[in-house]
């Protein structure tokens, strides 16, 4: 699953960066600004950046390589 659009939920009044384009058939889900802090129950910012550092640190090696890591 692929997402875009993070730049105009993260500031109240952000705008749109990028324009996107399929090479296939897809099914977009669009929600508001509002309905995914709802859904989140907190800081959008806050969910991203832990989003971020778990994607990054579950592709690294040393974490993929080391079954004693765990994350928590």
């Amino acid at each position: 699953m692929d997402s875009f659009g993070e730049n105009s939920i993260l500031v109240e009044g952000g705008k749109r960066t990028n324009t996107l384009v399929a090479k296939t058939k897809c099914k977009i889900l669009s929600m508001s600004r509002e309905n995914i802090q709802a859904s989140l129950g907190g800081s959008i910012k806050n969910t991203l950046r832990k989003n971020m550092v778990w994607k990054i640190i579950s592709e690294s090696k040393v974490y993929q390589n080391n079954p004693n890591l765990k994350w928590k």
